[in-house]
């Protein structure tokens, strides 16, 4: 992972991993506790993941061309993932958003705002 990379879906996955030692000590287990640490996918969400797999698979059975539009209803991390994926691969995309959406969310899927 280190290194310059040419895509955000080149960061995708390959999440670290976190022991931890205080949780396993503190309740006596025998076994070794790890974490992965999704947060660190490049839109902080393991749903990056599956928003790169989307659209992947739909751009390697021709379902989607150069330019295209992708058209989601979300309610948050999907489409803050497939909004990242669509931008870094030249997609367009339009959000249909619940009522109950976080007004921070809503921001990050509003164009021309950057993530984070």
């Amino acid at each position: 992972m280190p290194g310059i990379h040419d895509s955000i879906t080149d960061l995708i996955g390959n999440t670290p991993l976190l022991e931890l030692h205080n949780y396993r000590r503190k309740r006596n287990l025998a076994g070794r506790i790890v974490a992965k640490i999704e947060y660190f996918n490049p839109a902080g969400s393991i749903k990056d993941r599956i928003a790169w797999a989307i659209l992947r698979d739909a751009e390697e059975n021709g379902k989607i061309k150069p330019g295209g539009l992708i058209v989601d209803v979300t309610s948050g991390n999907t489409g803050i993932g497939l909004a990242a994926v669509a931008a870094s691969r030249g997609y367009r995309a339009k959000f249909y958003l619940s009522d109950n959406i976080s007004p921070d969310k809503v921001k990050i899927l509003r164009p021309g705002l950057p993530l984070g």
